[in-house]
């Protein structure tokens, strides 16, 4: 009787639970891939702006430095999805990067603003302010291009289910994949460039989503 009433409920006739759907099912280091290269470019429009308007940066080294902090953000963000690779927390925390992402962005853009601990002061200090950020055209526009399109395009795709056992160890092999790649970018960086973008410490609160992620750790530990 249970079993009847299990396979009559809208979760068991679930679309994306059926057979024939996880047959066709993209396994979640692909999604995690493509969100990572999402976020790490265009997420990271404004970083890249800012890269490029430093002395030395419109050279072959600087466009090759350029790369290889591409690639160490979109390790990073690899590892931590690969953390967080579970099924009812995978698509949750991509599409929380992904609004956090575009919300910075538009700070970032039409504010003119760096992503630090002052911004949940300046939200309940500004409030007239803060609220005119939430209703511009611009607003709208970065969040349906950064947030909103990805996020439906991630939550109508199905996702490969595993096992909890083969996923910890495929979740495992993901992060040491992503930790040795984002050493090898570290290990490749030219001691000019990388001096300098330790002297611009304005640049690495650019960084989408990790400048969110660290307001909301300082925010959560005072």
């Amino acid at each position: 009787m249970s079993l009847k009433l299990f396979r009559s409920t809208e979760f068991a006739e679930s679309s994306h639970f059926l057979p024939s759907v996880q047959r066709v099912a993209i396994h979640p280091f692909w999604v995690a891939a493509l969100a990572g290269v999402w976020l790490a470019t265009a997420c990271n429009f404004v970083l890249w702006r800012e890269l490029l308007r430093l002395p030395g940066m419109e050279s072959i080294e600087g466009l090759w430095f350029g790369l290889r902090l591409g690639l160490s953000i979109f390790a990073l963000l690899c590892a931590l999805l690969g953390l967080l690779n579970w099924r009812w927390s995978f698509k949750p925390v991509i599409t929380l990067l992904l609004f956090c992402s575009a919300f910075s962005t538009h700070l970032m853009l039409s504010h003119s603003m760096v992503i630090d601990a002052s911004i949940p002061a300046w939200i309940f200090q500004s409030r007239a302010q803060a609220v005119s950020v939430f209703f511009s055209s611009a607003f709208l526009v970065i969040m349906l291009v950064l947030a909103v399109l990805p996020s439906l395009w991630l939550w109508r795709t199905p996702v490969q289910r595993i096992p909890t056992l083969p996923c910890l160890v495929q979740n495992i092999l993901f992060v040491v994949a992503s930790a040795l790649l984002l050493a090898a970018m570290c290990y490749l960086f030219e001691p000019d460039l990388s001096q300098q973008l330790r002297e611009q410490t304005t640049l690495r609160q650019f960084i989408n989503p990790l400048n969110s992620l660290a307001v909301i750790v300082d925010l959560f530990g005072r």
